[in-house]
């Protein structure tokens, strides 16, 4: 049912205010991404060591770490001198003593399940000890080591994604050495210090990690057997031999040519220890200090990053004292943890979007048109590619983008403008029609695409063209709208590009060099030229990632392959590659991590397909596919390529309670089907199990003995008749089942398991062995056959983890084990039941599975048998039982709990509404009783969120004392002081703009104009304001209602003064004091009642200055005298004077401005103007660019504003505003639109805001 009334972005402090006023409908569900609140994300791991060697695993609790810490693991094998990284899921320790050369085991901590023993993967490719590793998402880099020698050089890769295969040697780094430290962020690996003595900071590119590490830093003194953690803009490495020392030198990864800088110091002198951290402390533990008594320590030192130039305070300690340890953490080194967004009435969240594959459509085989689209599986790539669709037409020299959903496939020879559309989803439906282009001859053009829109430039039709045709995809059936255009009229080019811009590469000569980028945020201009190619050609390729752009072949044939920087688009492209075989003619997509280059003419048709790997360019494409048949002159695209993010805005099953505080999925079960009520589904609310369950659904056919599984969002019903699959939306469970893509084959007392992203059905009457796998990513395909299980059966029952799924066998009472990893292998037989039995139910957790009842005729039973995943080679053992016989009941249940309804006994009573609970954490007593069903019933099937150890959100927030002091908002922004309002704050409701801004009943500490605002996500502050006042007073977000608090000061009194700042830092720069002034002060917000410190300053003294910037810059433009310059302040150095960048292209003072992390709006200002520039970050040394125009002119205004628009308010010129008026950043050229207005005219206001400045949300 759509919604109608759509509330859009709210605050929590919405929520109360409305509940209050009883003016809130009862919704309190608000929906946010799963991945931060693993609780892998609030750990420390610290492994082996000696004395020893040992196995312990230590877990520091960051929420609680001046607890001891807690033994975990323990590792498989002790080892001492080892070295450990992690990434979101897993800990990896590896190498280590002991060994004549130490060991190249690798050992794998699960995070969901630490207590039991680590496994062993890997291995590393060469043996070693006293080594250093860090690594990112990905993979982990572990290098260096060796003891006493022969030292190493090496750096091994593992791949986490397949991390049972042995290391890829990368690197290496610039010299041979062990006992080395190392940590980083997630593009670079920084490998500091080691032995022999050294200083050196070698550091690891991850997308070029074949070349040798590059000498860095370097540390601030020469030393070995220290250790180093860090967050994403700073490495600490600290401690170490000969001293030992008690140093922490810290690496700006900025900056990190510069000799590192000394920080802490720790609270103990201390060598062979060991560190990881989070993204606010580093965890110094353990060591030894040699001629001490003892000399070998439990310590547990906390760096804290905010305030890195204090003593490191003492935390844990240790379970045990020793040295030569290991450390990792998935919250170290930047690994990315996660999003929380904001609520809205329809429920949206970033869930994942697009499917692993790419697309090739159209083409010539000896100049005849093709409909074929095939379909290349990237995680299956040495396959043959699927043929799909087909096109709605044959079809050459065709151009192909999409985004998360579609594939649009458009122009081509027989001269046409035709788009069709390929519906992921869908994908073996014809094409539909689309579009079309407004050139209605168009071929040989090319294609890139945001999310939203696609754009197809260039062609020929009937000569050469320039446009530029936006497609909208959210009104694919209009014809395009031509945008651009590109610098120079030509056909036969490539096109790719990220979530900004878009790159027209190559082209007809003579413009075959020629690169053309295309800004989608003002993409009505003429493109602008980059690059160019490192050679000129013509019908070539393109396709890339978030980063570069890779065009590859061309006439001559050629194979090579260009990649272009987008962070340095002016410079000349790199040769990179080549391709496996010269051609042209040829199509090209990819993912983040791969490019595929697919097809073409050598000088034949030629059906091979290459892959790049982007984090190893400069070697050979690897042979892929191939292409299920031979063509050129075709065209690619997918739902990964163009930097189309892997998430997007959904629907989730995943709520926040505002009564508990609660972040959790759906706590339901759902039975369906059975005998007696074959369509009708009953709902489980676990949290309130003793009422009887509710009806729901129903299926949208009749059916029973089937089976079911499910994900976060969906169950799957299915198996008869005629393989049906029913499936389930738990957001919205009222409505009937949608029935999808089918099983391969109808089965009857088959059983279903699966994980979040597939669905695995197996046997059934026949009886069958064979397993057909549903795709929940593409659930309207017929299911995939894959297996079998190891023997046909009927009537059996299953359950699994995230990574196998356990199916039972009737006969002999074996369990089948399906490793999904490797789902096309026959099923490996485990550890029996207790007793061979048939038409069980099964459910369980990630760590177990309970198989409980069964044995149709006769007897029914009562036995619930265990299987450990763990050692799922033993016999299960009896746990239980249910609370009485019965045979075919359902089951399925949560990571606590078993639930096993309904069923069957013929004595003495037939079918059954019991629901039994098996608890998880004492099941061995007799399951207790629970519900009932509504009906009885039997041979039912069960599904839900919470079964199979599906990944959970489980997490409780504080709410006391209201939730208002809980959660500061990014949904305001906030107008303070001002001629005529002097203490008034004003509160703009970014979800509601047109409204007049609130005075919200708080106050600044005294009457101020011409005073300066910015902040971070929890406070603004506002400083100066007067000729006589240094004061800074400070806005509590959360609870804005009351006066501000005063902080500070600034270093000296001063007006007309202007600030900007990151998450860290507030700088306050220019102003008189009454004199003109140049300097800049940072105020620390951790330690905010201090004085400002001095910084910069600017290049000149100035004031009526204004500024903005994002977290790495802050840029101070304008100002009397002067008003031209542009000074950029780099907070990472900001002690140096702020050289000038820009300039604006015309002076002025009193201006506002703005921005977002690309780019910053300087507006208004005197003389009286109403243009505002742009200040583009990424090449901020040219002019400011103008753009669109304020409603009125005037100067002494403030702005604001978020990721997507800026807040001008206020202000004065012939008479004193309260308007408000907003600029939309992705229609720039545009007069920004009247908004607010604020609750008084007033001129001389400051401004700050949550969202403003790319603080992050």
């Amino acid at each position: 049912m759509a919604v109608t009334n759509k509330r859009g972005i709210f605050a929590i402090i919405d929520v109360r205010e409305r509940q209050a006023t009883g003016n809130w409908t009862v919704k309190n569900d608000v929906w946010l991404d799963p991945s931060p609140f693993s609780a892998a994300h609030s750990f420390g791991y610290f492994g082996g060591g000696t004395p020893g060697p040992l196995s312990t695993v230590d877990r520091i609790d960051y929420s609680n770490d001046t607890a001891t810490a807690s033994v975990k693991g323990p590792l498989a094998f002790a080892r001492t001198g080892l070295a450990g990284t992690a990434n979101n899921s897993f800990g990896y320790f590896a190498g280590g003593f002991p060994g004549p050369s130490g060991t190249c085991t690798v050992q794998r901590i699960d995070y969901s399940n630490d207590t039991v023993t680590a496994s062993p993967k890997g291995p590393l490719s060469a043996a070693t000890r006293y080594l250093a590793a860090t690594g990112n998402v990905d993979f982990g880099y572990f290098g260096g080591g060796g003891a006493p020698s022969p030292k190493s050089s090496l750096v091994d890769r593992i791949d986490y994604s397949n991390d049972t295969a042995t290391a890829s040697p990368k690197g290496p780094l610039s010299a041979a050495k062990n006992n080395l430290a190392a940590t980083g962020n997630s593009s670079f690996g920084y490998f500091g210090g080691g032995g022999p003595t050294t200083s050196t900071v070698n550091r690891i590119d991850y997308s070029n990690d074949t070349a040798d590490a590059s000498p860095k830093g370097p540390l601030s003194t020469q030393r070995q057997r220290l250790a180093a953690t860090g967050n994403a803009d700073f490495g600490y490495f600290g401690g170490g031999h000969p001293g030992p020392y008690s140093i922490v030198d810290r690496v700006d990864y900025s900056n990190d040519t510069a000799t590192a800088s000394v920080k802490g110091p720790l609270s103990q002198a201390i060598t062979r220890l060991a560190a990881t951290g989070n993204a606010s402390f580093g965890y110094f533990a353990g060591g030894l200090y040699p001629g001490l008594t003892p000399d070998t320590f439990s310590t547990v030192q906390r760096v804290d990053y905010s305030n890195d130039t204090a003593t490191a305070s003492s935390k844990g300690p240790l379970s045990s004292a020793r040295k030569s340890i290991g450390a990792l953490s998935s919250r170290a080194n930047a690994i990315t943890t996660g999003t929380v967004f904001p609520a809205s009435a329809e429920r949206e969240n970033l869930i994942p979007q697009g499917n692993d594959f790419g697309y090739t459509g159209g083409g010539g085989v000896t100049s005849t048109e093709q409909t074929t689209v095939d379909r290349i599986d990237y995680s299956n790539d040495t396959a043959t590619a699927s043929p799909k669709g087909p096109l709605s037409q044959g079809r050459r020299f065709v151009a192909s983008t999409g985004n998360a959903s579609f594939g649009y496939v458009a122009g081509g020879f027989p001269l046409t403008s035709t788009v069709d559309r390929i519906n992921y989803s869908n994908d073996t439906a014809t094409g539909l029609l689309k579009g079309p282009l407004s050139v209605s001859n168009n071929r040989n053009s090319t294609a890139t695409s945001t999310n939203s829109f696609g754009y197809f430039g260039g062609g020929y039709g009937p000569s050469d063209l320039s446009t530029v045709d936006r497609i909208d995809y959210s009104n694919d059936t209009t014809a395009a709208s031509p945008k651009g255009p590109l610098s120079v009229a030509r056909y036969g080019l490539g096109g790719t590009g990220n979530a900004s811009f878009g790159y027209f590469g190559g082209g007809f000569p003579p413009h075959g060099a020629v690169v053309d980028r295309i800004d989608y945020s003002n993409d009505t201009a003429t493109a602008t030229p980059k690059g160019p190619l490192n050679t000129s050609r013509t019908y070539l390729a393109a396709t890339g990632n978030a980063d570069f752009g890779y065009w590859g072949g061309g006439p001559g044939p050629k194979s090579t392959v260009d990649r272009l920087d987008y962070s340095n688009d002016t410079a000349t492209a790199v040769a990179k590659g080549p391709l496996s075989e010269a051609r042209v003619q040829l199509a090209a997509t990819g993912s983040n991590s791969f490019g595929y280059f697919a097809g073409g003419e050598n000088p034949s048709d030629t059906s091979t397909v290459d892959r790049i790997d982007y984090s190893n360019d400069t070697t050979a494409a690897s042979p892929k596919g191939p292409l299920s048949s031979v063509r050129d002159e075709l065209d690619a695209t997918s739902s990964r390529a163009n930097a189309i993010p892997p998430k997007a805005p959904g629907v989730l099953s995943t709520k926040f309670s505002f009564a508990t505080g609660s972040i959790e999925t759906a706590q339901t079960g759902y039975f369906g089907a059975g005998v007696a009520y074959q369509s009708k589904v009953y709902r489980v609310d676990y949290s309130n199990d003793n009422v009887a369950a509710v009806e729901k659904g129903p299926l949208s056919f009749s059916q029973y003995n089937k089976a079911a599984t499910g994900n976060n969002d969906f169950g799957y019903f299915g198996g008869t008749p005629g393989g049906k699959i029913d499936r389930i939306d738990y957001s919205n469970d009222t409505a009937t089942a949608v029935l999808k893509g089918s099983l391969s084959v109808a089965r009857s007392g088959a059983a279903a398991a699966g994980n979040n992203h597939f669905g695995y059905f197996g046997g059934g009457s026949g009886p069958l062995s064979s397993v057909d796998r549903i795709d929940y990513g593409s659930d309207t395909a017929t299911a995939v056959t894959k297996g079998p299980l190891s023997s046909a059966r009927t009537d059996l029952a299953a359950t699994g983890n995230s990574s196998s799924g356990y199916f039972s066998n009737a006969a002999s009472g074996a369990v089948d084990k399906l490793d999904y990893s490797n789902d096309t292998a026959t099923a490996v037989t485990k550890g029996a039941l207790s007793n061979s039995r048939s038409q069980m139910a099964a459910a369980g957790n990630d760590d177990f599975g309970y198989f409980g009842g069964g044995n149709f005729p006769s007897p029914a039973s009562t036995v619930v048998d265990r299987v450990d995943y763990s050692n799922d080679t033993a016999a299960a053992v009896t746990k239980g039982p249910l609370s009485e016989d019965r045979f075919k009941p359902g089951a399925t249940g949560n990571n606590s709990f078993g639930y096993f309804a309904g069923g069957y006994n013929h004595s003495p009573n037939g079918p059954k509404s019991t629901i039994d609970r098996v608890d998880y954490s004492n099941d061995t007593a007799t399951a207790s009783v629970r519900g009932p069903l509504p009906v009885v019933n039997y041979y039912m099937v069960a599904s839900s969120a919470r079964e199979n150890g599906l990944p959970q959100v489980d997490h409780t927030l504080s709410l006391a004392n209201s939730p208002v002091q809980k959660f500061p908002t990014t949904f305001f922004g906030y107008f303070a002081g001002g001629n005529g309002g002097y203490k008034v704050i004003d509160r703009i409701d970014y979800t509601n703009d047109t409204a007049t801004a609130v005075n919200r009943g708080g106050l600044l500490s005294l009457n101020k104009q011409r005073l300066a605002g910015t902040g971070n996500s929890s406070f603004g502050y506002f400083g100066g304001g007067t000729p006589t006042t240094s004061r800074v007073d400070r806005l509590d977000y959360s609870n804005d209602t009351e006066d501000t608090v005063e902080k500070g000061p600034l270093s000296a009194a001063r007006y007309y003064v202007t600030a900007t700042g990151n998450a860290d830092f507030g700088y306050f720069g220019g102003g008189k004091t009454p004199a003109n002034v140049s300097t800049i002060d940072r105020v620390d917000y951790s330690n905010d009642t201090a004085t400002a410190e001095v910084k910069g300053p600017l290049s000149s003294a100035r004031y009526a200055v204004a500024a903005t910037g994002n977290q790495n810059f802050g840029y101070f433009g304008g100002g009397f005298p002067g008003g031209l310059a542009i000074d950029r302040v780099d907070y990472s150095n900001d002690t140096v004077a702020a050289p000038a960048k820009g300039p604006l292209p015309v002076a002025r003072l009193g201006m506002a401005a703005t921005g977002n992390a690309d780019f910053g709006y300087f507006g208004g200002g005197f003389p009286f103007l109403s243009t505002v520039y742009r200040v583009d970050y990424s090449n901020d040394t040219v002019d400011a660019s103008p753009k669109g125009q304020l409603t009125v002119t005037r100067w002494q205004l403030a702005a604001t504003g978020t990721s997507s628009f800026g807040y001008f308010g206020g202000g004065t010129s012939t008479s004193t505003f309260s308007t408000v008026d907003r600029v939309d950043y992705s229609n720039d050229t545009a007069t920004a639109v009247s908004k607010g207005p604020l609750s008084s005219a007033r001129y001389g206001v400051a401004a700050a805001s949550a969202a403003a400045n790319a603080l992050p949300q």
